[in-house]
């Protein structure tokens, strides 16, 4: 019995039912991407779609495995199922148009996303980034607006609103002044310790200065965390970093993020608590989505505790177990 034409190529799980592909992906070329967008499309030619959500999923993979041009044409031979009010769909959309260019596409598609779910990041921050390429600032300032005030702490938005004030503010000491007094209207941990970040004048304790009231009042979003103690590292509170990690711990059911339990270990190497480093470590082996060249770092620093360990007298070397890769 002889293969799909399609056997050997990656993709996702709505495509490989559409397209009647079952054996497992195992290379990719680009002759096999030009032959697979040529495939989809005859194949969509051949069969068309009765429903919006199965187009929506297919045009979700198709964008997600970087065939974005494939995407679009699979949309338009299927418009009468087509519907740019969901918001999957107009985001899949909008992001397929601005990847290949068409950007008054992506507009439209994008300021839909927005009316469906004004509430989500993305249309605002695509819609911002085609407006500043295309030198329309009043526009882009106005979604920038809109967007931060949605989401104040999003740091894609703070970023799209620092390089709109770079074309306004005649120094650097200026930049940071607008980005501070923003996020001051909008109480934005985000755009305050970006404010820290660009100042000039600022220092490592600064950034902890500004952060340290948000912790106060009871801020506990995983990306705060991890950005206050990343600034209290910088500024050389090591002690404080461990106690942030275990009242974040308490409070919550769930696992944290890697980086978060990253910063404690680093603190604890810096104040010379090894055996607790090592028990970090391993705690960190054990989360999920940590990168490899994170665990060799542990891994490394393990090895040099154990040496340095043994070369000093009377000390016992902690029994130290390598990292899982």
């Amino acid at each position: 019995m002889s293969l799909h034409p399609l056997a050997h190529y990656p993709m996702g799980p709505h495509l490989k039912v559409w397209l009647g592909v079952k054996a497992e992906a195992e290379q990719l070329s680009d002759k096999n991407r030009n032959e697979f967008a040529d495939y989809v499309l005859k194949f969509g030619e051949e069969n068309g779609l009765s429903d919006h959500e199965s187009l929506v999923n297919l045009i979700d993979e198709l964008v997600s495995m970087d065939h974005p041009l494939a995407a679009l044409k699979l949309i338009d031979m299927n418009l009468d199922v087509w519907d740019r009010g969901d918001f999957r769909g107009a985001l899949a959309e909008g992001i397929a148009a601005m990847i290949t260019g068409e950007l008054p596409r992506a507009e439209l598609s994008f300021a839909a996303a927005n009316q469906v779910a004004p509430e989500e990041p993305a249309p605002y921050s695509n819609m911002i980034e085609i407006l500043i390429q295309d030198g329309r600032y009043e526009e882009a300032s106005t979604w920038a607006d809109a967007g931060l005030n949605s989401n104040p702490n999003h740091y894609r938005l703070w970023e799209l609103f620092l390089a709109l004030s770079r074309i306004h503010a005649q120094t650097e000491e200026a930049l940071a002044k607008a980005v501070f007094e923003k996020a001051q209207a909008l109480s934005s941990w985000a755009g305050t310790s970006l404010a820290a970040e660009i100042d000039p004048e600022a220092n490592p304790s600064a950034k902890v200065t500004l952060l340290a009231p948000f912790y106060n009042a009871g801020e506990r979003d995983d990306e705060f965390l991890i950005e206050y103690t990343g600034a209290l590292g910088a500024s050389g509170d090591m002690d404080s970093i461990p106690q942030i990690l275990w009242a974040a711990e308490r409070l919550s059911s769930r696992e944290l993020p890697w980086r978060l339990y990253m910063h404690a270990s680093q603190a604890y190497l810096a104040l010379g608590k090894f055996e607790d480093f090592q028990i970090m470590s391993k705690k960190i082996s054990s989360l999920h989505g940590v990168p490899r060249d994170v665990l060799k770092y542990l891994d490394d620093h393990l090895k040099e505790v154990m040496e340095e360990q043994s070369k000093t007298p009377n000390t016992v070397p902690p029994e130290v177990e390598t990292l899982s890769h």
